[in-house]
């Protein structure tokens, strides 16, 4: 069987308790020992693509069977999509100690706020406008992932850097 870029790789996860958690690769071969492909973990839940090759990927988890929160792709999301241009109309930003969420055409029905670890920050799913805002001052200086969805259904999730 041909090996393929594009190829995704479902990976199921059980927890026996709450708790965090880390996934490693260990001893390259083939292919990847030779540095032409690099294996990445995509984290569904945040949104998140984590090159596995660089570093151990560490997250939290609460107990339970998870059987399509994690993907092993080999190409990032920059290479893999083609881009979402209705992704355009929902804005996510910092200004000052706030994250601004913005839809210009419609509302937004819930917001998440996770750390880099998949860890709940902040949560709304009753939000029913189309501007939102959480101070975030509270955060620390990090990467958060900001996870909307609109109206129509559709899911923007974005990385920011919170100062």
């Amino acid at each position: 069987m041909p090996f393929d870029v594009s190829d995704v790789v479902q990976l199921g996860f059980r927890a026996s308790e709450n708790g965090k958690f880390k996934i490693s690769l260990v001893d390259f071969d083939g292919i990847f020992a030779e540095g032409n492909v690099t294996i990445y973990l995509k984290d569904n839940n945040i949104g998140v693509i984590h090159n596995l090759m660089e570093s151990d990927y560490e997250f939290e988890s609460a107990e339970g069977e998870f059987k399509e929160r994690f993907e092993v792709v080999y190409e990032t999301e920059e290479i893999m999509d083609t881009g979402d241009f209705d992704s355009n109309l929902v804005q996510i930003y910092q200004d000052n100690e706030n994250v601004v969420i913005e839809s210009k055409t419609e509302k937004i029905l819930s917001v998440e706020l996770f750390d880099l670890s998949g860890r709940n920050l902040h949560k709304n799913q009753k939000v029913n406008a189309n501007l939102y805002q959480i101070k975030s001052r509270s955060f620390g200086t990090q990467v958060l992932v900001v996870k909307v969805q609109t109206q129509s259904g559709e899911v923007v999730k974005k990385k920011i850097i919170n100062p």
